[in-house]
């Protein structure tokens, strides 16, 4: 929040006093009492029915886990902090920890792992992103922004290119064998916030401080569509793994759904405007940080008042709330029941996330 309010300087000032305090292990009574609570029944779509949750929390990563990004993948979680980043099993215990050669004071803002699993993406404040093979430790350094890399991403399909966004207002494609940026994507002076890329791997999506979500081509570097309707600053990007559909989340307290197949398939024309197909929440709290179960189900969004909001993306409807958790939630990512989070008051949790939704034909009110 600091980053965005006052400027990425004071942003560095707020991690480095949150990295001093490191991981509270005392915080697992705090972290027993998260619930997960039913939004509903509804008159329809998910909350038609019976809905069930529960939370156990399988592990509170130690430092240097006190950081900002998490990715899940292949059974592990990959974490960033100030000049290094690791890699830890769902248990907690550390399976790999690389370490940036710098002197300074210098975070690492995004992690993002390519190839199954194999190799792990991280974006740092010195404007590089670093590419390490986690079986032989080899690592490339990918040099270009001229500011901190916020955000970098890739998908199986679109691999070996990936994209980064940046403070200094563009986002580059990325040839990973190559080691060359293919484009540069310029966003209108704006910082980017975050970066996504599609499942397809044709496009990707950035999310600005300017309100608006930009979606360019992956193979040309083209503008091809706006994502227009947000009121404040686009922090958080997340397509949807199984269908068309992009997830913005914003300081205006608003979780948004974007269909941009109509978009991409006008380009040829000029950009034009995603047409937004549902909104979340109330507005009532900022919304940091937003992701999408592996498997589509569950869009996810993490607000500065320390709630979770799970949403069922395709009939538009809120369905669960994940209360308790203390300080706000800045990154999260879910794979099967496996959800990560990373929140304002230093924890890097791993949680066990059971969700079940019974239809209403196979629900018997009165036997409840």
């Amino acid at each position: 929040l600091l980053w965005v309010e006052q400027g990425s300087e004071r942003a560095r000032e707020g991690y480095g006093a949150r990295a001093v305090n490191g991981c509270n292990r005392g915080r697992m009574s705090t972290i027993s009492a998260v619930s997960v609570v039913p939004v509903g029944p509804t008159t329809g779509g998910v909350g038609a029915g019976r809905l069930r949750g529960s939370l156990q929390c399988r592990a509170v990563l130690p430092p240097p886990a006190s950081c900002i990004s998490v990715a899940t993948t292949s059974g592990m979680v990959a974490v960033g902090g100030d000049r290094v980043f690791a890699v830890h099993d769902l248990g907690g215990t550390l399976v790999r920890k690389f370490a940036l050669p710098l002197a300074h004071e210098c975070y690492v803002r995004s992690v993002c792992f390519a190839r199954r699993g194999r190799m792990i993406l991280a974006g740092s404040e010195d404007g590089t992103i670093r590419m390490v093979h986690l079986d032989t430790r080899v690592e490339h350094s990918f040099e270009g922004h001229s500011a901190d890399v916020s955000s970098v991403a890739t998908v199986a399909k679109a691999w070996p290119r990936f994209v980064s966004g940046s403070v200094d207002g563009s986002c580059r494609v990325w040839h990973a064998t190559t080691g060359k940026c293919e484009h540069t994507c310029l966003c209108d002076d704006s910082e980017v916030c975050s970066v996504a890329v599609r499942f397809d791997g044709a496009i990707f999506g950035a999310g600005c401080m300017d309100y608006t979500v930009r979606l360019f081509s992956t193979t040309t570097g083209l503008l091809i569509s706006r994502c227009v309707g947000h009121t404040d600053a686009v922090l958080s990007v997340a397509f949807s793994p199984t269908v068309d559909l992009l997830a913005s989340a914003s300081l205006d307290g608003r979780l948004r759904c974007w269909e941009t197949e109509s978009a991409v398939a006008h380009a040829d024309g000029g950009p034009k405007m995603c047409k937004c197909v549902g909104s979340f929440l109330d507005g009532n709290a900022m919304v940091l940080a937003c992701a999408f179960s592996d498997d589509g189900r569950w869009l996810l969004g993490g607000e500065d008042s320390g709630v979770i909001r799970v949403c069922d993306p395709v009939n538009l409807e809120r369905a669960w709330d994940i209360n308790g958790l203390s300080g706000p939630i800045v990154s999260l990512s879910m794979v099967r029941s496996v959800l990560a989070i990373t929140n304002g008051a230093d924890d890097v949790v791993i949680f066990d996330l059971q969700m079940q939704h019974t239809p209403p034909d196979l629900y018997d009110e009165s036997a409840h």
